[in-house]
């Protein structure tokens, strides 16, 4: 029972966590433009993928709440948190050149180190979660305890 409540949690966790990341890239979509432009490998294509991140965030979220397609998105939200992992390591280690500020709602103070381990707590929260699926909760049968006589 208490694995069930701690991947619940978990699962509750990753799906607020992208619906905000989500808002907070519509709601401040003009700085979020203007900071990709800055990198010299996304410039042209600022604006499209302004767009993109937030649908996926959004899509993600939707793939992880439904219980049906949970264990897919996931799956497909690790492979991504380990994509944008590779990014910060490459900011990390100076390889983009200009780093664009991180500014995600109230996370625009965080470092770009402190991030990367928080993606990596992230990470573990997702393999926990596809290894401890959640059980659907069985329904409970209520009985009158009169058991019916057989008609002959």
């Amino acid at each position: 029972m208490r694995k069930q409540w701690i991947g619940e949690g978990m699962v509750m966790i990753i799906v607020c966590l992208y619906v905000f990341v989500a808002v907070s890239k519509v709601v401040g979509f003009d700085p979020f433009v203007s900071q990709l432009k800055q990198q010299q490998f996304i410039g042209n294509h600022a604006v499209l993928i302004a767009i993109i991140v937030p649908l996926l965030h959004a899509l993600l979220a939707a793939l992880i709440f439904i219980e049906k397609t949970r264990t897919a998105g996931l799956i497909i939200s690790m492979l991504t948190l380990m994509g944008y992992n590779l990014y910060i390591a490459s900011i990390l280690l100076n390889k983009l050149g200009l780093a664009p500020c991180n500014c995600v709602g109230i996370w625009h103070t965080m470092s770009w180190e402190t991030q990367y381990i928080i993606n990596f707590l992230l990470l573990f929260m997702h393999w926990y979660c596809i290894n401890n699926p959640i059980a659907p909760e069985k329904p409970t049968v209520i009985t009158s305890g009169i058991t019916p006589k057989p008609s002959y």
